[in-house]
């Protein structure tokens, strides 16, 4: 009897880590239901938008994803790309950390509704000189965050859409992706 309990506890928790560390978050779903969608998506212009730091909304978006606004890491230009996709317009922002790399992306319709993905790389300690990894994080290191503020369902399909023509995986890092 104490083998059969004990090779049942050993059987359930190697299920249980397998579950834990194979399956994709919920982001990741979001990304890989909507990265391959067929629309049309073209880029108008660069305009100036306001920061993570500076814009109440993005603020919102990323304390929805458990992040800091005000993290003094945030590098950002100030510049959106505008791109028209369905005949409607939406802004797409770009800002990342200075020193692990983990970068953040948004979109918003000109109604403000906004959709963002966060490629959470853990974080590098100078101490040691290592990067650690999320405990969360997929085989690839990276740990995808997603929310929205206000509703407006294109805005995941475009934002998707988007990355993927740039040849940006939301779930795997590349230092090439840093200036695409």
């Amino acid at each position: 009897m104490k083998i059969q309990t004990f090779l049942l506890t050993l059987s359930l928790s190697a299920a249980t880590y397998a579950n834990d560390h194979s399956s994709e978050n919920s982001c990741e779903k979001t990304w890989n239901e909507n990265k391959n969608i067929q629309i049309n998506i073209q880029k108008e212009k660069v305009v100036s938008c306001r920061d993570v730091w500076d814009d109440p909304k993005k603020s919102e978006l990323l304390k929805k994803m458990g992040l800091d606004p005000k993290n003094k890491q945030w590098l950002a230009t100030g510049e959106c790309q505008q791109i028209r996709s369905e005949q409607k317009t939406y802004t797409i922002y770009k800002a990342h950390y200075q020193h692990d790399s983990s970068d953040l992306w948004v979109i918003q319709d000109v109604q403000g509704n906004m959709f963002g993905y966060f490629r959470d790389m853990g974080h590098y300690d100078f101490a040691t000189d290592q990067h650690i990894r999320n405990k969360n994080a997929n085989k690839n290191g990276v740990e995808l965050k997603c929310a929205s503020v206000g509703q407006s369902p294109n805005l995941i399909k475009n934002l998707s859409v988007y990355l993927q023509k740039r040849a940006i995986d939301m779930q795997n890092f590349s230092y090439d992706d840093l200036s695409k």
